[in-house]
């Protein structure tokens, strides 16, 4: 059976979060960046090649906002020398140009089990009152 297009792109997605994620702990020497621990989660290539996004997290939650700007902008001033350091590593004619983004989906699933239990709660708050209520009927000839 042939592999399509569809292949070329996974593999491509494949090996720059490899050889991205290998650069990022072996050459990055800028102390915000090491204390951030950013963890390259998936990457997306055009279907055309020529371009990609590099979703990043970081390992470190105690991060604040302004830290997590300056380590993306970091990341995405060294974009030239990932993409010069892919060229010599993949073995494609042109290599994407890359882009960075932030992933905040760890804060999303946070925000969603969160709110889950407040509605699990509230649940139980309603059963257990219609069950209290069950229990004790109005006008109860024993009281």
């Amino acid at each position: 059976m042939p592999r399509g297009r569809g292949f070329k792109v996974e593999r491509l997605q494949k090996d720059i979060l490899r050889n991205i994620s290998s650069l990022i702990q072996r050459d990055v020497r800028d102390r915000r960046i090491e204390r951030a621990c950013p963890v390259i989660n998936r990457v997306h290539v055009s279907p055309d090649g020529g371009f990609a996004r590099l979703y990043v997290s970081f390992m470190n939650s105690g991060m604040s906002n302004n830290d997590r700007e300056i380590a993306m902008g970091i990341l995405q001033g060294m974009s030239g020398y990932f993409r010069s350091c892919l060229a010599r590593n993949l073995a494609v004619k042109n290599v994407p140009l890359l882009d960075f983004f932030y992933d905040d989906w760890e804060e999303q699933l946070q925000a969603m089990d969160q709110a889950v239990k407040e509605e699990q709660a509230e649940l139980e708050s309603i059963k257990q009152k219609t069950q209290d209520s069950q229990d004790d009927p109005v006008g109860n000839p024993n009281e």
